[in-house]
């Protein structure tokens, strides 16, 4: 539950900063995405494992970017 929070958390500050403006219905989207996965009975049948693999092309990306 603590960490939930603390990713709802992360997700809203970054949400909140100007500096996030062009990625910000991104951002949101995601946001939601990792709500639904949390329900009983996710909207969009989402899971945490499909928040990983999509989170992980952009590490990979950031990685190559360096």
């Amino acid at each position: 539950a603590h960490a939930n929070d603390r990713a709802l958390g992360l997700f809203d500050l970054t949400i909140s900063a100007p500096a996030r403006r062009k990625q910000l219905k991104e951002i949101m989207r995601s946001r939601e995405v990792f709500l639904d996965a949390l329900t009983e009975n996710p909207q969009y049948r989402s899971d945490l494992s499909d928040l990983d693999k999509y989170f992980m092309q952009f590490a990979m990306a950031a990685r190559l970017n360096r």
